[in-house]
């Protein structure tokens, strides 16, 4: 898999001259690349956020974690970092158990369980100033992790997907077929979040439509042919209700107690 597809990198540091290499080699190459200092509010602007490299040293010796080679702050942006896959650390002398101690300092601390998965492994400082280190350690964790790889390869997908789809709609113009798609709605349903809800399933058919022509897509084929092959335990009541045409949409679904 490409780096560049995997959406946003975000690293945290409060010393930008540590990581201005490694940003300038990642952007030079297509990779999206995002800088928070790791204090204060996290910018609005970064979103899409799927793998989070974190200095373990963000700079407040008052916030120390006693006994610990990290700090409290890193515990801190961590918790305001929407939905990351994986974190890497780096550190100045990384050490093999960092990771299962920090994602047990953040339980306690936030008092919720960890968004993603720390790698268990990290980088030194000095093998950051490689940005060949970062971009390979990175790839050879997706690789050993099927499903990580697998989520992320459906979303670049889906994101040119959309690209191409939205295009086409502004080139050939049809605007009047949108117009009665949301009338019929309307009509049928009315307008509040039921409208909303069936117009963006509506949108999302004609993205999935134009799937299969992406670059990755059969890479994605590839990875669900070796996902398929791994071997979990199947209850009867599983098997049973696999056989419901609804099965596998509804699987997933939580609707909320208000929703129309």
């Amino acid at each position: 898999m490409n780096l560049a597809d995997i959406g946003k990198v975000l690293i945290v540091d409060d010393l930008y001259p540590t990581i201005e290499e490694v940003t300038k080699s990642f952007l030079e190459k297509g990779i999206q690349v995002q800088y928070w200092k790791g204090s204060g509010n996290l910018p609005e602007s970064i979103f899409n956020v799927r793998i989070v490299v974190i200095d373990l040293d963000l700079e407040d010796l008052k916030m120390r974690i006693p006994g610990e080679p990290f700090f409290f702050p890193v515990i801190d942006a961590l918790e305001k970092i929407p939905g990351p896959f994986m974190v890497v650390l780096v550190g100045r002398e990384f050490e093999k158990e960092d990771p299962g101690k920090l994602k047990k300092i953040y339980k306690k601390r936030t008092g919720g369980s960890f968004c993603g998965f720390i790698a268990k492994k990290g980088l030194t400082k000095a093998e950051l100033a490689d940005p060949t280190s970062l971009e390979k350690l990175i790839l050879e964790l997706l690789e050993k992790n099927d499903i990580l790889e697998l989520i992320l390869t459906w979303e670049a997908i889906l994101d040119k997907a959309k690209d191409v789809a939205l295009s086409e709609i502004i080139i050939d113009n049809v605007e009047r077929s949108i117009r009665t798609l949301v009338k019929i709605i309307c009509m049928n349903l009315g307008e509040n979040k039921a409208a909303a809800f069936t117009l963006i399933n509506e949108m999302l058919r004609l993205v999935s439509r134009r799937t299969s022509g992406i670059k990755n897509f059969n890479y994605l084929v590839e990875l669900i042919g070796k996902v398929s092959k791994t071997k979990i335990k199947i209850t009867k009541a599983f098997a049973k209700s696999a056989g419901s045409p609804l099965f596998s949409n509804l699987i997933f679904y939580s609707p909320s107690k208000d929703e129309d």
